[in-house]
């Protein structure tokens, strides 16, 4: 897509389909958002290097609010505008919304289901090749697994 809301449109378009396929009426609200009933249930970022648009992002499954908004060092300050009474007030997750978290092979295929039709394509089972092996392990090893990169503030 031109554009980073176009490129969100796209990308949540096919999260709001596998949403479907999970019984979740769900909604695409720019800018990055999947909503169920106006709680947040997917939020995306994206990235744009080299001729490539990377869109990437969450859905939740089963939340654990205060260990997910401790993690994340949400200022309660930025719940205040939305009148709500702390920032996990607005997120919700499929497990809250089905009653129970649905198994994790489910979300893979209704994720899959949802990409493949909203994008017309079929998708294959890969692995990764051993150039790719070796790169990730040197990432981790010299860079993402690294105490200066986990803990910088």
């Amino acid at each position: 897509p031109s554009s980073p809301n176009a490129a969100y449109a796209e990308v949540c378009g096919a999260l709001v389909l596998a949403c479907g396929r999970l019984g979740v009426k769900a909604e695409f609200k720019p800018i990055n958002d999947v909503q169920f009933r106006g709680r947040k249930l997917s939020g995306s970022a994206l990235t744009r290097r080299w001729g490539a648009c990377l869109v990437h992002g969450t859905v939740l499954v089963e939340e654990h609010r205060e260990r997910m908004f401790g993690a994340l060092k949400v200022d309660a300050d930025k719940a205040r505008p939305k009148n709500l009474p702390e920032p996990g007030a607005r997120v919700t997750s499929l497990a809250e919304i089905l009653g129970e978290a649905p198994a994790m092979e489910t979300v893979k295929a209704a994720m899959v289901s949802g990409f493949e039709e909203k994008f017309g394509l079929r998708t294959k089972v890969g692995g990764l090749t051993p150039w790719e092996v070796e790169l990730a392990d040197k990432l981790v090893k010299e860079k993402y697994g690294t105490d200066e990169w986990n803990l910088r503030r």
